[in-house]
């Protein structure tokens, strides 16, 4: 798959929420943010990037329908064409976690939040990991779609 950041003329194509330059911006602050910034190789950066948007995609079922309705992603939603700031600082910390675990381990492995599950590189481990930092799912929760129950 070939790396696309989302903008709003290309939305509908994109394969990552952020651009590297976003990602390097918002990381710089995060903690663990110098192993990101310390990876050489772009490319490995965008398959990160790549993985962190669209384990932002499978981690709720969000409010309203995505923008264009065959659109990769599952941002920009209701008629809009910019991703949410939360969406693309989720994105960000996720690209931080999976950075973490792919220089701790020399390979990307698998990950998970609450039932979701991944695995990057290839590499498969049985001994998945809770992400412990609730950053993520605090800035996707306002997104999250809700039910309502009829009586």
């Amino acid at each position: 798959m070939t790396f696309l950041a989302s903008t709003p003329e290309n939305f509908e194509l994109a394969t990552s929420y952020l651009s590297l330059e976003e990602a390097d911006e918002l990381i710089k602050a995060q903690r663990d943010g110098s192993q990101w910034l310390s990876l050489e190789n772009d490319e490995d950066k965008q398959v990160l990037l790549m993985q962190a948007s669209f384990s932002v995609d499978g981690i709720f079922s969000y409010q309203f329908l995505p923008t264009i309705e065959n659109q990769l992603l599952k941002f920009p939603r209701n008629g809009l064409k910019t991703i949410p700031n939360s969406v693309k600082l989720a994105t960000a910390l996720l690209g931080v976690r999976f950075t973490v675990e792919y220089n701790s381990e020399s390979n990307i492995k698998s990950e998970k939040i609450g039932q979701l599950q991944w695995t990057l590189g290839g590499v498969s481990n049985t001994n998945t990991k809770q992400i412990e930092d609730i950053d993520v799912l605090t800035l996707l929760r306002p997104l999250q779609m809700r039910t309502k129950i009829l009586l």
